[in-house]
């Protein structure tokens, strides 16, 4: 006599959705990425503008250490969470759109692993400061000159914004990850974000372009990144 064992469809679909597959990876890091760059942002307060003297950054790094520390550490944690959404949104991508848009999706995953060395170079800029700030607060130029260094990199990170922004967006909403207005938004978002980086001079001089600009592309990407993970995570496997 043989038994047989069954399992039901039941059971073997709880087990299914209950693993971290691409559909909740992609979730899990885009929410978690938004969550911890919009944290530090707010924490860190506003900034001394992109012109700003080297008295003023030295007063800002003064006042807000713990906080410019505190985000030097959060874009080590985010640079996972980033990753993780960049290759399992793009693995959705490939499974739920058409296969004329890949072109779209890869350049989205091209744009948003790019963010993390351009990004980089600002976190560098920002951990300088910080452990040298006693040491040339005595040389106003070298102040000054690192804190241009620091918001010419936030500048040209605009343009890998602009890929992940334009790629995700158009491929996203065509496969019904995104709603359909990004489709139309995304070429608005990036072509500012392009724009932001090829005036980098004007607003490292202090024309408003580069507050601004950088904030729209910004925007964008957040929302991006904050609709994107609620509704993989609310989807059914």
């Amino acid at each position: 006599m043989t038994t047989t064992t069954y399992t039901s469809p039941r059971a073997g679909t709880a087990r299914a959705t209950n693993r971290l597959d691409e559909r909740r990876l992609a979730g899990i890091g885009a929410i978690g990425f938004a969550s911890i760059v919009i944290t530090t942002n707010i924490l860190q307060g506003a900034t001394p503008a992109m012109d700003a003297s080297s008295a003023d950054v030295v007063e800002y790094l003064t006042d807000h250490r713990a906080a410019s520390v505190f985000a030097t550490a959060a874009f080590a944690c985010g640079a996972l969470f980033l990753l993780t959404f960049a290759s399992a949104f793009y693995g959705r991508l490939r499974s739920a759109g058409q296969p004329e848009d890949r072109v779209w999706a890869r350049l989205g995953m091209f744009g948003a692993v790019l963010i993390l060395p351009t990004f980089a170079a600002v976190a560098v800029q920002r951990i300088v400061l910080l452990v040298g700030l006693d040491e040339i607060i005595g040389s106003p130029e070298l102040v000054t000159l690192l804190w241009r260094l620091e918001m010419a990199a936030f500048l040209v990170n605009t343009l890998p914004m602009a890929a992940a922004i334009l790629g995700f967006g158009i491929a996203g909403s065509r496969a019904g990850l995104l709603p359909a207005w990004f489709a139309r938004w995304s070429p608005i978002a990036a072509v500012v974000a392009v724009i932001t980086a090829a005036c980098a001079v004007a607003g490292l001089e202090g024309s408003p372009i580069g507050f601004v600009g950088g904030l729209v592309p910004f925007a964008s990407w957040m929302l991006l990144l904050l609709v994107a993970g609620v509704r993989q995570l609310r989807r059914p496997a």
